[in-house]
């Protein structure tokens, strides 16, 4: 992909699809369950992933592998599955600002996961790090009063699972072609998103329109070429660790645009936890 505007226009489409994916579908979730946002972006996703896929190929693929890779598939797309479903119930039910900084969960508890399974204890410096970003997170989404007090179950719960995924799929990775692994996830993703939306409702949703529909195709187009963006901005550009850090710094995007397309508002303490994760994910880049 070459749209010809440069390192500094992908780095702008990136940073910009990487704010706006949570803001999106929040926004699409006020007229359908979790689990159906989830079926919808999958489905989207699988859908530009086929363009560049043969559907035949990628069935006859998926056919050819042998129950054991089925049973690592089926439980890792499971996780994903439910993690994500837990973590955009949490965003319908709340702020889109108090849940969004807990999909940086992952990150701390990957790593200090690795370091026990590993049994090697990370530097001093990235252990404080840690400890910022995990109580900045916090911060950010216990900073304020919740009608739901049972928000952050899914929150939390959904970034733990998905870190789990990832560390369970990188000690038993499921040897195949990328491409065709990511597709075949897709395609169990929607299948059992939609298996999940029959049976998960939401009493206050407003009924389902093309308005809703529309936000969670943006969001799944944010997905999808925010990293690949991100990629070309990094070819195009010496500076590459500005870019890094910028892009790692996302959320102020985030906020940005929940203020103006939600109306979202952070306090005080939301901006203290805001800042907590700023020195943590710019410090994160000079510490091995």
């Amino acid at each position: 992909m070459d749209l010809g505007i440069g390192w500094i226009g992908y780095f702008v489409v990136a940073l910009l699809m990487a704010g706006l994916h949570f803001v999106f579908i929040k926004k699409g979730l006020e007229g359908m369950s979790a689990a159906m946002a989830v079926a919808i972006e999958a489905a989207v996703l699988l859908l530009i992933r086929l363009t560049v896929l043969d559907f035949k190929g990628l069935l006859s693929s998926m056919s050819s592998l042998s129950g054991a890779v089925w049973g690592r598939l089926l439980i890792f797309t499971v996780m994903m599955v439910v993690a994500w479903i837990a973590f955009y119930y949490s965003m319908q039910i709340t702020y889109e600002t108090a849940v969004a900084p807990f999909s940086m969960l992952v990150f701390p508890v990957v790593t200090i996961t690795t370091a026990v399974i590993g049994r090697s204890l990370p530097s001093w410096q990235m252990i404080i790090i840690l400890l910022l970003l995990i109580v900045g997170i916090f911060l950010m989404g216990f900073g304020r009063e919740h009608k739901n007090k049972l928000w952050w179950i899914g929150a939390i719960g959904g970034a733990l699972l998905y870190a789990a995924y990832e560390v369970i799929s990188g000690i038993y990775p499921i040897k195949m072609s990328e491409s065709i692994l990511i597709a075949a996830q897709l395609l169990l993703i929607v299948i059992i998103a939609a298996i999940a939306s029959v049976f998960m409702k939401h009493g206050d949703l407003k009924k389902l329109t093309v308005y809703h529909l529309l936000f969670i195709v943006l969001g799944a187009l944010c997905l999808y070429f925010a990293p690949i963006c991100y990629e070309l901005a990094l070819k195009g550009t010496s500076v590459d660790l500005l870019v890094k850090i910028c892009f790692a710094l996302w959320i102020f995007l985030n906020i940005l645009g929940a203020r103006i397309i939600l109306k979202d508002k952070i306090n005080n303490v939301c901006v203290a936890g805001l800042a907590m994760i700023t020195i943590a994910t710019i410090w994160r880049f000079f510490v091995k």
